[in-house]
């Protein structure tokens, strides 16, 4: 940018070279010249910049596409865990009914 801003001063400058009447044919070709090639690195910058906005569009879209299928991951792995745990829960209180069997057992065993 520094380049380009630089570049536009320099077409200033050769503007006021061209609308100077005692300009020779010369310096105006040179200042046409000068003109000519700042817009060609204008216009190539322009395109870079273009080129860059496109890829940092791209990026943008898989990395959102990247942190949607994360947070899909998690949110599926929050599930199984959830029902991990109600697995387990149900378990424990299988477990505690048995261990409360076995104890009558035991009980009426001694009687």
């Amino acid at each position: 940018l520094k380049v380009l801003l630089n570049n536009l001063k320099q077409v200033e400058n050769d503007h006021l070279n061209l609308t100077t009447e005692d300009a020779t044919d010369e310096i105006k070709i040179e200042t046409l010249e000068h003109r000519r090639e700042f817009l060609k690195k204008l216009l190539k910058t322009l395109e870079n910049g273009l080129t860059y906005q496109k890829n940092n569009e791209k990026t943008n879209l898989g990395l959102e596409k990247r942190a949607k299928q994360q947070i899909n991951d998690l949110e599926n792995d929050i599930e199984k865990k959830d029902k991990d745990i109600e697995n387990l829960e149900s378990l424990i209180k299988k477990e505690q009914e048995n261990v409360e069997k076995l104890k009558q057992r035991g009980e009426n065993f001694r009687i």
